[in-house]
């Protein structure tokens, strides 16, 4: 099966602030990654100009869910717009044919 891009996976960044260092545990965040196209390099998801990055697992979990279901409808959107771009084309091209004779 060939492989489907875009890809996502989760990253794991130990928090290095001042306050997060002076606790006596590690905290860990949760970014999503992205790999648009094949070979191209992972890197950091962001909207709005921020990184997309959380305090689980499965709220970075989630997030993929949601950026793949996103795809899926942009991709059915696009495969529709197309469609009605190339019926209108096909209604012109009649109408010219029409018009002619």
């Amino acid at each position: 099966m060939a492989t489907k891009y875009p890809q996502y996976k989760i990253g794991q960044w130990i928090d290095t602030s001042e306050e997060a260092m002076s606790k006596p545990e590690l905290t860990l965040s949760y970014g999503v990654e992205i790999r648009r196209h094949k070979g191209a390099q992972w890197m950091h998801c962001c909207r709005d100009n921020k990184p997309l990055i959380f305090d689980t697992a499965e709220k970075a979990s989630a997030e993929i869910a949601k950026l793949k279901s996103g795809m899926a409808r942009s991709k059915q959107f696009n495969n529709k717009v197309e469609l009605n771009l190339k019926l209108k084309a096909i209604e012109n091209e009649l109408q010219s044919l029409l018009s002619d004779h």
